[in-house]
Order: C-alpha cells, then structure tokens, then sequence
C-alpha cells in the first residue's frame, strides 16, 4: 500500500487524520486527545507523492470520509463508505474487516459471536487481534465489538474512545 494523499478533517471530538491509496481510504487516526474544536466542513488536503493519480478520485473519496465522520459524529449514520483499501491485511483480517460492516450503527456483537460469524469457530481471540489491527476504525465499525461479559474489551485508539463511539450509538 501506497499512500498518496493526506487529509485533516476537523470534527467535534478532535482532528482525524485520513490516508489514502490510489485504491482508497487506506488509514484513519484519531485525535490524541478527547477535546472540542472548532467544527469544519473542510478538510486539509495534501499530496504524499506527486505521481500521476487521479486527483479528482482521491478528492471524491476524501469529501465522502468527511462526511461520513461528520454524519457519525451527528448521530447520523452513512451507508455510503469511500472506497477502501484493505491491502495492508492479512486474509484473516480482510475477512475480519468485511464481516465488521454487517454490524448496524447502535448494535453490538461479542468476539465469539463475531468468530462464529465468519466460520471460526473459538477464535474470539483472533478476532480481536484482527479488530485491533484495523486500520480504518469507526468506518469499519470494530468498536462495536466487545467482550461476552458486556465489558468494552480493547480499542487500538484506548477505550476512552471505545466509550465515546459506542455512547454517540446509543
């Protein structure tokens, strides 16, 4: 995977970083720290590679990433994701991923339930590996996963975050 485009996008919660591939959304990064911010429809875009790309491709992902966190952020659920690039997984993981997008805003599923799902009988463990490996969070919902005893389980951005996103569901 080859990033080829960066964008800031500003939302209530903090600024999120988003990295694009000539495929698509590739990564997203949250914020370092829970704050309020000016709010912004208008991302900062920059250019990694000055290579031959389709620009206004990247552009149009990149308006649809903005909207999307916006949307989620307003307790208004998007179905229309940017296109994704997944390339930095692992099989198990794309398979992982994919299956992430069948869970609907506001709902959850437990890792062994999320195992179970894709055919992986007993492997809640790989699944959370996998959920932890995600390079694209709140798109690919993995924070809606969480332990069989009702408790949040891990989060790759810490579980303030987990928190947060499962409370703007709720």
């Amino acid at each position: 995977m080859k990033c080829i485009a960066k964008a800031v996008f500003s939302t209530k919660y903090g600024k999120f970083t988003a990295f694009y591939s000539d495929i698509g959304l590739c990564k997203l990064i949250f914020p370092s720290i829970i704050k309020e911010s000016e709010f912004s429809d208008v991302p900062y875009v920059s250019y990694l590679k000055e290579v031959n790309i389709d620009r206004d491709s990247i552009e149009s992902c990149i308006k649809l990433t903005n909207e999307l966190l916006n949307n989620y952020f307003n307790k208004k659920p998007s179905t229309n994701l940017p296109p994704l690039d997944l390339s930095s997984g692992t099989d198990f993981q794309k398979k992982v991923w994919s299956a992430l997008l069948n869970i609907p805003f506001g709902k959850t599923k437990t890792y062994s339930e999320m195992s179970e799902f894709i055919g992986c009988y007993n492997g809640a463990r790989a699944v959370g590996s996998a959920c932890g490996a995600n390079p694209i969070p709140i798109i690919i919902p993995c924070h809606r996963v969480i332990a069989k005893n009702g408790k949040p389980g891990g989060f790759s951005a810490g579980l303030k975050w987990k928190r947060l996103l499962l409370d703007v569901e709720s």
